[in-house]
């Protein structure tokens, strides 16, 4: 009798600590199936809450007037600049200005290049005053691998890159063939092209008198619409005249028409223009590395504090048109 209880004590033992076992890897499956669902659960929602801006690999972003302020030597970019994840983008517009003196030291286009690898073929530069009234242009050129003024094709856009510094900077005045070549290359261009999307890049802020209500003068941090494409030019040879009208007609047979300028971030953080005819207008730049307490005194009623914006494009991976959005620099900085 004592083995027959003994046997039953410990099969019992045993059924219950069997019992048991499988009561703890019950739970187990359960809390884990509950944790799982509850991942899950957090995962869907976050993939439905934004994730700041829309920043995929079809996007290009627009940068200008983007020198150090506090860099007396003009050799560097604002740091913000520098801290932008730039492998993100599609591909990059320069909108001139980049350094507040790109072309007194070789070495300067050497740090440009790094940041932003000039040679790539969706980097796009164009040229502005303080890039190059130093002269030196050979230094952009070989860096860029590129002439200062040129068009390039890519995904359904037609990118159109010009140096409106030509007779507007001592170290380009003069240079009669250089500028009939560039309004030469613009016109042909623009009468043959049949592209869904041209970009056309530019520093200055040429083309401000297009229509009468655009306001560009206390938008821009210069706005030179009086700007001549040739040497000695009359009005015939400005943008509105010998441009715009190319423009229009682009626009009117179905091309998307997308001109950019980086003279900004003084006034305004964020021109936009749309044409009666649907021509859009933008001017971009940024200006906050230059502190309030030093704001030099004939600058002091025009500069705008508020948090500078940088322009982005995003471009539909199927049908390659572009939508726009301004976004604050400091929301992108990493």
């Amino acid at each position: 009798m004592f083995f027959s209880i003994f046997r039953y004590r410990t099969s019992s033992f045993f059924n219950y600590k069997k019992i048991t076992i499988l009561n703890l890897l019950n739970v187990n499956k359960i809390l884990f199936c509950l944790g799982l669902s509850i991942i899950c659960f957090f995962s869907s929602c976050k993939k439905d809450q934004p994730e700041g801006p829309n920043l995929n690999a079809n996007t290009f972003i627009f940068l200008g007037h983007t020198y150090d302020w506090n860099d007396l030597a003009g050799t560097t970019v604002d740091p913000r600049i520098e801290q932008l994840p730039l492998s993100d983008y599609k591909g990059i517009m320069l909108g001139g200005d980049i350094c507040a003196a790109v072309t007194r030291r070789q070495e300067t286009i050497y740090h440009i290049d790094y940041l932003f690898d000039l040679k790539d073929h969706l980097t796009f530069y164009t040229l502005g005053n303080h890039d190059t009234s130093h002269g030196n242009l050979h230094y952009i050129t070989d860096a860029t691998q590129r002439p200062d003024f040129y068009t390039y094709y890519h995904d359904e856009t037609l990118f159109m890159v010009l140096n409106c510094s030509y007779d507007y900077v001592d170290s380009l005045k003069n240079k009669c063939d250089r500028m009939q070549a560039q309004l030469d290359m613009i016109q042909q261009t623009l009468d043959t092209l049949t592209a869904p999307n041209l970009f056309i890049l530019t520093h200055q802020v040429i083309w401000g008198i297009c229509e009468p209500d655009m306001r560009s003068t206390e938008n821009a941090n210069a706005e030179v619409g009086y700007y001549r494409f040739l040497c000695n030019g009359g009005f015939s040879t400005r943008f509105d005249v010998a441009i715009y009208p190319y423009l229009k007609t682009l626009r009117s047979q179905g091309t998307d028409v997308f001109v950019v300028s980086g003279d900004g971030g003084q006034r305004s953080k964020k021109y936009h223009y749309e044409s009666p005819d649907g021509i859009n207008f933008f001017i971009s730049g940024i200006n906050n590395s230059l502190k309030p307490e030093n704001t030099p005194l004939s600058l002091i009623d025009d500069i705008n504090f508020n948090p500078d914006s940088v322009l982005l494009f995003h471009q539909d991976e199927f049908d390659h048109s572009f939508e726009w959005e301004f976004v604050e620099l400091n929301g992108l900085v990493e």
